[in-house]
Order: C-alpha cells, then sequence, then structure tokens
C-alpha cells in the first residue's frame, strides 16, 4: 500500500468479504496497513 500512497492514491475501497478465501488479510489488517501507509480505508463487502 505505500506504492499507492506515493503514486497519489489516498482511498482504499475493499469489496471483499472477509473469510472469501483463507489466505487472504482480514479488513482490519488492510484497515491497519492502509492507516500505516496513509490512506484512508472503506470496508464495504460485496457477496
Amino acid at each position: 500500500l505505500p506504492a499507492l500512497a506515493e503514486a497519489g492514491y489516498r482511498v482504499i475501497i475493499n469489496n471483499r468479504p472477509d473469510g472469501e478465501a483463507l489466505d487472504q488479510p482480514s479488513s482490519a489488517e488492510f484497515a491497519a496497513a492502509a492507516e500505516a501507509a496513509g490512506l484512508e480505508y472503506h470496508y464495504y463487502p460485496l457477496n
């Protein structure tokens, strides 16, 4: 995510539901990474 912030992106919108795949990070992990990179984060899971 730091590379996205450096490229000028400001917001991450995550539409992937938690638990969709066993090897995917959780929305909480994405939120923490986005915050650490200085990005705004929104979680709107779609099924």
